[in-house]
């Protein structure tokens, strides 16, 4: 977190115009589900900026509790893709997969990463722990061995994360 809250930021790029400085504000210790089960109308929620938890809680409450997939289930899906649509459904496929995951990981609704697909991971706050976890969750799940320096590098966007996975991954695993 330290990390984050000091690393140089652009604000030109930011389109916060009610404050520049909010790029500055770091939120931690909130658990959306928590949040939420508190009654989540706080005064304090209507902040703009705590704006990825208030998407993060938005996002809860309108789906139902996703299940955690396995490598099984992940490897049948990437075979499956295969079959119905080739190598571009695989790679539909595979980005679906890095754009869900990473947003459990910085409390970003899948469908906002998809509209921001070329903005640098460092936007939405990655770190050396979100990398782990990342970089552990692709080897799990994908058979793609990412460099933990490369995610951490900076300037790295959302669109080369997913092409470094499809890059790094064993194709062997839905290629048959």
């Amino acid at each position: 977190m330290m990390e984050v809250a000091c690393r140089h930021r652009n604000t030109d790029r930011i389109s916060w115009d009610w404050d520049k400085g909010a790029v500055s504000h770091i939120v931690t210790g909130m658990e959306p589900g928590r949040v939420t089960r508190a009654g989540g109308k706080s005064l304090w929620l209507q902040d703009a900026r705590v704006r990825n938890l208030v998407m993060a809680i938005a996002g809860m409450e309108e789906k139902p509790k996703a299940t955690t997939r396995g490598a099984k289930d992940t490897s049948a899906s990437l075979i499956n893709a295969a079959q119905e649509s080739g190598e571009s459904g695989v790679k539909a496929f595979v980005q679906d997969c890095v754009l869900r995951r990473f947003s459990n990981l910085v409390l970003v609704p899948a469908e906002k990463l998809a509209e921001s697909i070329d903005r640098p991971l460092e936007d939405f706050g990655i770190d050396s722990m979100i990398t782990a976890e990342l970089r552990s969750w692709a080897w799990k799940e994908l058979k793609a061995d990412i460099p933990f320096m490369a995610l951490l590098e900076g300037g790295m966007l959302l669109q080369s994360l997913v092409d470094l996975v499809w890059e790094k991954m064993d194709h062997s695993v839905w290629q048959n």
